[in-house]
């Protein structure tokens, strides 16, 4: 993100969605670390994309089987306290 590394991850441990980003381009500096989403074993199979110049994030919600996306609003989503657009597709109903 703005060149520097970035990665989203499922954290097994807390059962939630994270988003870390590294201080140097290079991948030498400290990473910031950002819990996204929880609790409920959220975050599944997700995948980090680059939208607008912002970091954006597709990922499964296993407790209430949805897909889901967040988007941040600025390059850098450091903080927690970062307002993030958030849209939750949920499955249909199977016809029988």
């Amino acid at each position: 993100m703005n060149g520097n590394p970035a990665v989203a991850y499922y954290n097994v441990t807390d059962t939630s969605l994270m988003f870390a980003r590294n201080s140097a381009v290079d991948g030498s500096g400290s990473w910031n670390v950002v819990v996204v989403d929880y609790p409920d074993s959220v975050g599944l199979y997700c995948s980090l994309a680059v939208v607008d110049g912002n970091p954006a994030i597709s990922y499964y919600d296993l407790t209430h089987d949805d897909l889901r996306y967040v988007r941040a609003t600025t390059a850098t989503s450091d903080a927690t306290s970062e307002v993030i657009a958030c849209c939750v597709f949920s499955r249909s109903p199977r016809r029988t």
